[in-house]
């Protein structure tokens, strides 16, 4: 960390604080701080790179709002949720409104994804919808469309169903968004990939478990241990929701969170101790999404 911020001082004071190189120096700091849980320090750095586009590129120029993007899942991270709509907000109206003009339907998709994230972890579930359907017709229809970022807003539209009592509505979002992910090669499964299809797989397990047949719990128990050891294969990152999985499991399996004998298939019928579905995690205690979306 030290030699980061000793190439930032000699960078700033060699080429001024407000070059590119010096932006996206602060930009990165920021993102090893993040990960390091060290939101509050991120911050700053967030916010210096963001000043710095500002007078570089223009307060209103796309490319500026890349780092209210980053200032937004950090201030999730600190469940910090006025701050962060009130960010994501001013991020989607300018780039829906940018200057000078500039159609990206890619930026305006992410900034709206991301408003409906803030607006999920808020309980605003209607509100979050609304903006999660906009970004999902952009990438659905925008060229180059890309079947990642879709899957992304699958998602987060069948969650967000599901936490409004809809589970048969979100379903086939959810189911569609595990088709996409599962079929990524094991080469190709990056860690944020990893965190997205854990978080898939946990979603459509609550769903399936809401529609409440037996042959969907026992699939959702099966996709429940597999967000499980998804998430400790991604590891302690800020974004883990393992926490939330192993208190999920616990609550519906007999076996109170230890896969059962033979793996998770072997959960072919459901005891009869099996309490109710229990409501998805508390919106405010939802880990913040990595910036990517």
């Amino acid at each position: 960390m030290e030699l980061y911020k000793k190439a930032l001082d000699i960078q700033t004071r060699y080429v001024g604080p407000y070059h590119p190189d010096v932006r996206s120096a602060n930009r990165g700091i920021g993102l090893l701080l993040r990960d390091q849980r060290r939101f509050a320090d991120a911050d700053a750095y967030f916010h210096k790179a963001l000043e710095t586009a500002e007078v570089s590129l223009g307060p209103r120029h796309i490319r500026t709002t890349d780092y209210q993007i980053l200032i937004v899942t950090n201030l999730m991270s600190q469940d910090k949720l006025d701050e962060a709509e009130q960010v994501a907000r001013s991020c989607v109206e300018i780039r829906n409104h940018p200057s000078p003009p500039d159609d990206d339907p890619s930026r305006r998709a992410q900034g709206h994804y991301f408003l409906g994230e803030v607006l999920f972890r808020k309980g605003r579930y209607e509100e979050a919808l609304t903006h999660y359907r906009i970004a999902h017709d952009l990438r659905e229809h925008m060229p180059g469309r890309t079947e990642e970022l879709i899957a992304y807003s699958l998602s987060s539209l069948g969650e967000t169903l599901t936490a409004m009592g809809n589970p048969r509505e979100g379903l086939p979002y959810l189911e569609r968004a595990l088709s996409y992910r599962e079929s990524r090669p094991l080469s190709e499964r990056v860690p944020v990939a990893v965190q997205a299809l854990a978080r898939t797989e946990f979603a459509l397990s609550r769903t399936l478990w809401a529609l409440g047949r037996p042959e969907q719990k026992a699939r959702a128990l099966e996709l429940a241990y597999k967000a499980q050891q998804d998430y400790e294969q991604y590891g302690s990152r800020p974004d883990s929701e393992l926490p939330q999985v192993s208190k999920w499991i616990a609550t519906i399996s007999p076996s109170k969170g230890k896969p059962l004998p033979g793996g998770p298939g072997a959960a072919t019928k459901p005891a009869k101790a099996l309490k109710p579905l229990d409501p998805p995690p508390p919106a405010a205690h939802r880990p913040a999404p990595p910036p990517e979306p």
